[in-house]
């Protein structure tokens, strides 16, 4: 018997056009945030289409390249002065919408926490934050679903 094979969308990546205006947006908010390593921004566009390719399915692909975005940007890049929490998380919400699912967290919320854990290092594997981001997200209702 064969089984068959999980039909497979292309996973949609932010443009660095998208990121820049989502930066423009946050920077309206707190004229605090600018980038301070923009090779670390360039680095996370040229490294996120190859991250974590060979995990199956393609949902927990997805969850695991928004989980490499946020500790990447909270942890280890620290590409902005000021706002990576913020900035890390956003980035990684607009990419699970872009992918089919709605992180329903705010650092104001229920988030702050972990993504202080994240930054402090003290959470640092993929799959616990993936883990994490499927816990606080649903799939995104499109207009004809009941």
């Amino acid at each position: 018997m064969v089984e068959a094979k999980e039909e497979e969308k292309p996973i949609v990546y932010l443009s660095m056009e998208a990121f820049e205006k989502l930066h423009k947006d946050m920077r309206e908010q707190d004229n605090q945030i600018f980038p301070i390593q923009q090779a670390n921004i360039d680095f996370m566009f040229s490294r996120l289409p190859t991250a974590y390719e060979n995990v199956r399915p393609l949902k927990e692909r997805v969850f695991h390249k928004a989980a490499y975005m946020l500790r990447y940007f909270c942890y280890e890049a620290h590409a902005f002065n000021n706002g990576n929490k913020r900035m890390s998380l956003v980035y990684a919400t607009v990419f699970l919408d872009f992918n089919g699912y709605d992180l329903k967290v705010r650092i104001e919320d229920n988030g702050r926490e972990f993504m202080l854990g994240i930054a402090r290092g003290d959470i640092t594997s993929i799959t616990k934050i993936s883990l994490w981001l499927q816990e606080n997200s649903q799939p995104v209702k499109v207009k004809n679903d009941p």
